[in-house]
């Protein structure tokens, strides 16, 4: 079986809890309701070109798709070695 500790009742059993999740609380809306973090009204009407809108290509080296010497697709850093049986 498992032992199972009853506490005695008390009146203030939490109360230190309460008060640091409070001063949390403030703090976190404190950091949270700083001026950096409101939206501004020029926001809004923030709007990017595309690169089709510029006029800008994708480029990809040609030989994009083929695998380079000595690659076997396993990714990695290339020190493990399948030939060891440890």
């Amino acid at each position: 079986g498992r032992m199972v500790r009853e506490m005695p009742a008390r009146s203030s059993r939490g109360r230190r809890m309460r008060e640091m999740i409070g001063e949390e609380k403030e703090a976190d809306d404190e950091f949270w309701g700083q001026d950096a973090f409101d939206e501004d009204e020029h926001d809004g009407s923030y709007h990017s070109e595309s690169d089709e809108q510029r006029g800008v290509e994708d480029v990809v080296d040609s030989d994009f798709d083929v695998p380079e010497e000595g690659d076997d697709g396993g990714g990695g850093d290339g020190d493990y070695d399948e030939t060891k049986n440890d």
